[in-house]
């Protein structure tokens, strides 16, 4: 076994590891690389020019559609604090260097001025309106990933885009079934988290993410408005990760054009995006001991053996969305607007293996030589509504959305001996929408939301419903109620494969249903004597849910008739003087006994202390820290490469270690450099750290991240 290095199906080295196929070169970052070099020369020799109208917004307060997301509630805090943040924004393409706007006070509006950084600013149909942000705040550090997003209570694979795991309870409500392949979806971008900008000038955001052994992940984001209000974004995102374990490559391939009008009567979003996301699969090791017991001929991890080989799964996804509106009354006192919104998207999972492994998989198959398994998915979705908005007290919208859904797998596909139908399944709905917006006062905020399914071809997806009421104090917190049921997944209803354990067809599926209740507290301490700035928040959450479906430990669908979930998360950063220290942590807990459906640590928990100052006459701003995260041990799902979900398991329990990261970033004009060595402590107390079950995390590993912005 000393010498043992694992051979593929052909028999060759594994060392040699894995070439991509030909539509998946790995040399298509190469391209990303060009762009970049040719993006910041045409910045540097002017060539993109000035904005086509030279004059400010006449008006920079946001549109009727965005009223709710205003300019005072979405500036960024860190902005005043730190003096560089907008020393790089262009000012020649400007009148002034700032710009006067009123904001809302209790009394009257008051001129005051902005950064010219506020005229940068990008909205999502999720988020509403945010600025570009230049500054080196906390947060930044923890979205410097991949997914852009804050990854506490998520765990990660050993590579970069292979998968992650959610550690915390999560339930969203269907309004028509979903395909039931969530593990494929976290770097798949949905429509409402497109960006659609609105900038001054030419603006370029470059992202460089070093991968896991070879390999990169590079995000490129071109903006322009072409008239004063009419922009246009271009963005384009590549990923390339070998990983450090055998067939382990994670590759993706995602870019969007965007484009938004802004007028005073009638303003549209439209976007069209392509995206494309590779794995290769190796099932997790096969013998976990080669890990756990730090033989160092395992230490070179492509030497370890893995469960699948000559296996990938593939996500390809398209789609066209359009939303435009018009005001048919506007005034300070009442306003009447009509908006319209169309979506088709296109969506194929494939699941290939040059030769079946049914001992992994614990099934016979149809066909012993390969598997070429594919899921297709379509969506059309229409909606037509009014909006009615009485000054700032009270908006009301109204819509009736129509949704077309099929799922199914084409015959050619499956190659199945003794089955050779062809499987589908069309779904079509209509939907009434209400919501309620009603601002009391000044800081409190009541919102109701009601969407019925009222119609369609399924009498089961009829019963769809939510509503949702919620009551915010904007200084203190808020209390938000939701009631849900919904139809499940696709996967749950009819599942065809070259393995014969994984047919199933279930008709008589019950709908799931769940009520939902959170309190979040909020309280800021600023010391005028020491300096200290302490913001605690905290979020109590109560779940009870009726008929939840999942794959059982025979990777069946079963159902749940109860569980009951109780949570809390208390988030805690204090700042004083160059020191920080941001404390968070997560308990949850199921009432019942036995909660195999959705299995959670009793704990999660998260701690960063770290040192920030500006040096070189402040031309350079530097943080600096130590990073420890950990949850308690339990039975997580282990994940199922063939089915693209989570699947139960009682055999291996994930959990119970320390991981330790040390972290500088700095800040230099408008780029931001990541440089993080991650989990510098694996080895210390033995090899037992986990992603999954059969799938170690990762090994300590230097890696370095970069944010460039280029405005003009």
């Amino acid at each position: 076994m000393r010498n043992f290095i694992p051979k593929d199906n052909r028999g060759s080295d594994q060392r040699s590891r894995y070439t991509a196929p030909s539509h998946f070169i790995n040399t298509r970052n190469q391209w990303g690389f060009m762009g970049i070099l040719i993006l910041s020369l045409c910045h540097s020799s002017g060539l993109f020019g000035q904005r086509v109208n030279d004059s400010i917004h006449k008006s920079n307060t946001p549109s009727p559609h965005y009223e709710s997301e205003r300019i005072t509630d979405t500036v960024p805090p860190t902005l005043a604090k730190h003096p560089i943040a907008t020393d790089s924004i262009p000012k020649k393409n400007l009148r002034d260097s700032s710009l006067s706007i009123k904001i809302d006070t209790d009394n009257s509006p008051l001129p005051q001025k902005i950064d010219t950084i506020h005229l940068y600013r990008y909205y999502t149909e999720r988020t509403g309106f945010q600025f570009i942000d230049t500054t080196l705040n906390f947060q930044n550090h923890h979205t410097q990933n991949l997914l852009r997003k804050d990854l506490f209570g998520i765990q990660g694979f050993a590579n970069m885009g292979q998968g992650y795991q959610k550690l915390y309870f999560d339930l969203k409500y269907n309004q028509t079934p979903r395909e039931g392949f969530p593990t494929k979806e976290w770097i798949y971008l949905p429509e409402d988290q497109v960006k659609y900008f609105d900038v001054i000038s030419p603006t370029t955001q470059l992202s460089y993410q070093s991968g896991f052994e070879k390999g990169q992940a590079t995000d490129i984001t071109f903006t322009i408005n072409l008239q004063e209000k009419w922009n246009t974004t271009f963005n384009y995102m590549g990923l390339n990760s070998l990983g450090k374990y055998y067939r382990s490559l994670a590759d993706a391939l995602r870019w969007y054009i965007s484009s938004q009008y802004l007028g005073e009567a009638y303003r549209f979003k439209i976007h069209y995006i392509a995206q494309t996301i590779l794995n290769e699969e190796n099932g997790g090791l096969k013998d976990l001991s080669n890990f756990t017991s730090g033989d160092s001929d395992f230490l070179s991890r492509p030497r370890v053996p893995v469960n699948l080989i000559g296996t990938t799964t593939t996500l390809n996804s398209k789609r066209y969305y359009l939303h435009h509106e018009i005001d048919v009354i506007r005034s300070a006192s009442l306003t009447w607007r009509i908006q319209n919104q169309w979506l088709y998207e296109t969506k194929s999972l494939s699941f290939e293996e040059t030769i079946a492994n049914t001992d992994y998989h614990k099934s016979p198959a149809y066909n012993d030589t390969e598997t070429n398994e594919q899921s297709n998915f379509n969506r059309f979705q229409a909606t037509l509504g009014n909006v009615f908005s009485i000054g700032k007290l009270l908006d009301v919208e109204t819509s009736i959305r129509r949704v077309e859904r099929d799922y199914g797998n084409p015959m050619d596909s499956i190659r199945l001996t003794s089955d050779t139908t062809q499987f589908w399944k069309y779904i079509d709905s209509w939907s009434a929408i209400g919501k309620l917006n009603i601002n009391l006062k000044k800081n409190m905020t009541i919102h109701l939301l009601v969407d019925k399914n009222i119609s369609g071809n399924d009498h089961s997806i009829n019963q769809n419903i939510k509503t949702t009421g919620s009551l915010t104090l904007k200084k203190w917190g808020a209390f938000t109620a939701e009631y849900g049921s919904f139809y499940p997944d696709f996967i749950y209803q009819k599942h065809r494969s070259n393995y014969k354990e994984y047919h199933w067809e279930n008709k008589s599926l019950k709908s799931t249903e769940y009520v939902s209740l959170s309190l979040k507290a909020k309280y800021r301490h600023v010391s005028t004597t020491t300096g200290v700035i302490w913001d605690n928040k905290l979020v109590i959450n109560f779940h009870e849910i009726y008929n939840q479906y999942y794959l059982d430990k025979q990777m069946k669908p079963k159902n749940n008739p109860l569980l009951q979930i109780i949570s809390s998360t208390w988030s805690s950063h204090w700042e004083w003087k160059q020191l920080g220290n941001d404390f968070r942590l997560t308990t949850q807990k199921s009432l019942q006994n036995q909660n195999e459906s959705n299995p959670l640590p009793s704990y999660i928990v998260r701690n960063t202390l770290y040192f920030q100052s500006m040096f070189f006459e402040k031309a350079l701003y530097l943080r600096t820290g130590l990073e420890m995260h950990r949850f308690a041990s339990y039975y997580m799902q282990a994940y199922s490469p063939l089915l693209s979900n989570k699947v139960s398991q009682s055999n291996q329990s994930i959990g119970g270690y320390n991981v330790l990261n040390f972290f500088v970033n700095m800040k230099i004009k408008t780029m931001r450099i990541y440089i993080k060595y991650e989990h510098f402590n694996s080895g210390w107390g033995g090899y037992d750290f986990w992603s999954s079950p059969s799938y170690p995390y990762t090994d300590d590993i230097i890696r370095v991240g970069i944010d460039w912005l280029f405005f003009d």
